[in-house]
């Protein structure tokens, strides 16, 4: 059917010769007052998706309490505005690099740069905002987080590809767009734009169902899916990206960082699974379970023996043990092995 439908189209161009402005309010003077354009309304189109609609459902799938669910919101819509700022910091820093440190400009924006800081945000703000009893659920969080990372990126570009950046080598074949803005004039480009949305659509698809599934492991999938498919792209991409080191493009080297990250998080949790003496050494974060006010809920005694409601009650208390062991707090009373009244 593809192969029918490029042979169809042949040397075909797509040419989309609309303006990247949504709302472009100009004075009589004829400078800009206020703009908002396609790029930053399908942004905004995916946070607000991601967030309000991916996150809260997938969160109550796992498990997470309303209040986690609250307080995690609001940490990651405050890290999305934050990482914006480290987007263009970084992308800045490329250029500056690239200019022989010469005319620092604050402009441009690159999505490792935001991911980074958005990232360190959230991390600084779990440790210092985030009351502690909501942190043992930060692990299962971070399990649904790529999925509300590709479905807002997703949409992001998109609105590259509405905005003319991020564009790819110049090309002839039949799926190529021309970017009204981009020199040479009228040349077909390689859409990595739209390449890049559908793959991170697709790998958003996976990391739902795999929620839905109660499967550990999304952010190492993450971690080495998108690193290894970015890495690839950007030897297709033919837009301005500044300079770190000389082999390679800036966001290469970080998602080549990127993936060795997930590959160890993948081990480490295989190791974690296969060898029960590493369970002490190696921590919880990297087989992350329902949080323990999540179990509790999920207990009912009907249909259970009193040999395994003791038993149940033993395993909760050992948690609650450890959790006010870091705390410093005094830990709790077994229950009498006597009869209950």
């Amino acid at each position: 059917m593809f192969a029918w439908l490029a042979a169809q189209c042949g040397n075909v161009t797509w040419d989309f010769g609309f303006s990247t402005y949504l709302i472009n309010w100009k004075n009589a003077e004829g400078k800009t007052v206020f703009a908002f354009s396609y790029y930053e309304l399908c942004l905004c189109l995916g946070v607000i998706l991601g967030v309000l609609l991916v996150f809260d459902r997938l969160a109550k799938k796992r498990g997470l309490s309303s209040e986690a669910v609250k307080w995690y919101s609001v940490l990651g819509l405050v890290s999305v505005v934050i990482g914006l700022y480290s987007a263009q910091l970084f992308q800045s820093v490329y250029n500056w690099i690239e200019n022989g440190f010469r005319d620092f400009k604050f402009m441009g924006m690159t999505f490792m740069g935001g991911l980074i800081g958005g990232v360190a945000v959230f991390l600084l703000g779990l440790n210092t905002v985030v009351p502690k009893k909501l942190r043992e659920e930060f692990w299962l969080v971070a399990e649904i987080a790529p999925a509300v990372i590709t479905c807002a990126h997703g949409f992001g570009r998109i609105g590259c590809f509405m905005g003319g950046c991020c564009y790819g080598r110049e090309t002839d074949a039949w799926y190529g767009v021309v970017f009204p803005d981009v020199k040479p004039y009228g040349q077909a480009r390689v859409p990595t734009q739209l390449f890049e949305a559908m793959f991170l659509f697709a790998l958003c698809l996976i990391l739902v169902v795999r929620n839905i599934r109660q499967k550990n492991g999304n952010l190492a999938i993450y971690c080495v899916a998108y690193g290894i498919w970015r890495f690839v792209l950007e030897f297709f991409r033919d837009d301005p990206r500044g300079q770190l080191l000389g082999f390679m493009t800036p966001s290469q080297f970080w998602c080549m960082l990127q993936a060795i990250i997930g590959t160890l998080l993948i081990l480490l949790a295989h190791f974690r699974q296969t060898r029960p003496a590493l369970k002490k050494i190696i921590p919880i974060m990297f087989a992350p379970e329902k949080p323990l006010r999540a179990k509790a809920e999920e207990s009912s005694c009907e249909g259970k023996t009193e040999e395994e409601m003791r038993a149940e009650v033993e395993e909760l208390l050992l948690e609650v043990k450890d959790i006010l062991a870091e705390a410093g707090e005094d830990t709790p009373k077994e229950p009498d092995d006597g009869d209950n009244d």
